[in-house]
């Protein structure tokens, strides 16, 4: 959608990268904050789904981000990794950062695990 590539995603850590242009700012020249936010959601999203089964899934139940630096056209990485997980819960966390290692928003989820449902196998029984 807005073309970001995930570069990596193993062991709960998973990095994504995005060039921001024009078309991603508001009216200011600022990249907007909604693709900050979305850079790292999937960073950390991807980050935990690499620590899931193949049976399990999960959703977002919180996400928070803060945008500590302004910025424009850049070249961005969101580096997410899981804290720590427990059975059912995840804490995530990522640090969007641009090209030269300026921090530019920082971000934490909770993601809540499921058992994917198997829709075939379900209308098989």
């Amino acid at each position: 959608m807005i073309g970001f590539k995930v570069t990596s995603a193993e062991n709960g850590q998973a990095v994504v990268e995005f060039q921001a242009a024009k078309q991603h700012t508001n009216s200011f020249g600022i990249l907007q904050g909604g693709i900050l936010c979305t850079i790292a959601d999937a960073a950390m999203a991807t980050a935990y789904a690499s620590t899931l089964g193949p049976d399990e899934g999960f959703t977002t139940v919180e996400l928070k981000i803060n945008f500590l630096k302004l910025t424009r056209n850049a070249r961005l990485r969101a580096l997410g990794h899981v804290i720590t997980q427990g059975p059912t819960m995840a804490l995530t966390q990522c640090e969007v950062i641009d090209q030269s290692g300026q921090l530019i928003a920082h971000a934490t989820s909770t993601c809540l695990k499921s058992t994917k449902i198997n829709k075939r196998s379900r209308d098989n029984k």
